[in-house]
C-alpha cells in the first residue's frame, strides 16, 4: 500500500529497468509519469501506467515546454558536503 502523501515520479525511458520500475511503482498505487521516445513501447504500456508520453527528452524544446515543473535536483557535491557535515 502506497503512502498517500507519495510524491509523483518520473521516469525516462522505459527499457526493461524502466517499464518495470514504472510499472512497479504503479501497482503500488505511486502516481507516475512513463516517458519514452519509442511509440510502440508507449502504446504497449498504455493504460498501465499513470501518465505516459512519447518525446524526445533529449530536446530541451520538450522540457521547456512540458507541462509538468522542471524538479530541482541539488548538485553531488552538496548532497556530499551536508552528509559530512551531520
Amino acid at each position: 500500500m502506497a503512502d498517500k502523501n507519495s510524491d509523483p515520479v518520473v521516469v525516462i525511458g522505459l527499457g526493461r529497468f524502466g517499464s518495470a520500475l514504472a510499472l512497479e511503482l504503479t501497482r503500488r498505487g505511486i502516481e507516475v509519469l512513463a516517458i519514452d521516445n519509442r511509440p510502440k513501447r508507449v502504446q504497449s504500456l498504455a493504460g498501465e501506467i499513470t501518465h505516459i508520453a512519447t518525446a524526445d527528452t533529449t530536446d530541451m524544446g520538450f522540457c521547456a515546454s512540458s507541462a509538468y515543473p522542471t524538479p530541482t535536483v541539488p548538485s553531488w557535491r552538496s548532497v556530499a558536503t551536508s552528509k559530512r557535515a551531520s
